[in-house]
């Protein structure tokens, strides 16, 4: 199973995203790596951008049935996004 992150721009009302991009690549800068030289290539990590422009021709997708001008771009979390309570603890597995 892929580590995958996603990203996104939500609209102030949650109806609708500006973009959407899902990747494997970290953006924090403890992932960027070590300098060497010019560069600071010590993996390589793939992603997909999701841009309304290049596939609706709208300036955003819909992500609730309330303003559909396209079809609803699945998103994979519920919105609002809620912080962690006192009462959460991490999922792990014992192996």
């Amino acid at each position: 199973m892929p580590h995958i992150k996603s990203y996104t721009r939500i609209s102030p009302d949650l109806k609708r995203i500006a973009w959407f991009v899902l990747t494997s690549a970290n953006l924090s800068k403890s992932a960027w790596g070590v300098q060497r030289g010019d560069y600071y290539i010590t993996n390589y990590e793939v992603g997909v951008a999701f841009l309304p422009k290049f596939i609706t021709g709208t300036r955003t997708f819909p992500i609730t049935d309330e303003d559909l001008t396209g079809p609803i771009f699945p998103i994979p979390y519920d919105l609002p996004l809620c912080p962690y309570d006192s009462s959460d603890s991490p999922l792990f597995t014992r192996v």
